[in-house]
């Protein structure tokens, strides 16, 4: 690979590319772009991690250069669950050391598996009480169980 192909700048996706591609990946999601600002849009869809498993419906908030939150509506999660912001209610799908979100990433290529990876996981983690999937070290952080 030459030196100038390392360095190729890719283009920002805006919203309308976000829209496009989670078609594409998950045709089951919906989207609802915000009246008041048009670089804000909620996907909602259900998600079956494997054919044994509850269907979960989740919500990913996402606004233009902002990392996507994704939060399960259905069905309801146990109190404390592993790898899960309180505070926000959102799940905890990545560290900040090993992943940065960029307006160059697509929420249907990397937040929505990922997403749904943790709904496996924390299948898992009724049945066994263990965690299976992958975590970091890390410091707790403030509303994070």
């Amino acid at each position: 690979m030459n030196r100038a192909a390392r360095f190729v700048k890719r283009k920002p996706y805006n919203v309308a590319a976000q829209i496009v591609a989670m078609r594409r990946a998950y045709p089951q999601f919906t989207f609802v772009k915000s009246a008041s600002d048009p670089r804000y849009i909620t996907f909602v869809g259900q998600v079956q991690a494997h054919p044994n498993l509850p269907v979960y419906t989740l919500k990913v908030a996402y606004r233009y250069r902002q990392a996507p939150r994704v939060q399960v509506v259905s069905p309801a999660l146990v109190e404390r669950p592993p790898h899960f912001y309180r505070d926000v209610r959102a799940l905890c799908l990545y560290h900040p050391r090993n992943f940065t979100w960029t307006k160059e990433t697509l929420v249907a290529d990397t937040i929505l598996p990922w997403a749904i990876g943790w709904v496996y996981f924390y299948e898992v983690w009724l049945q066994t009480g263990e965690w299976y999937g992958a975590e970091a070290a890390h410091e707790p952080v403030a509303g994070k169980e």
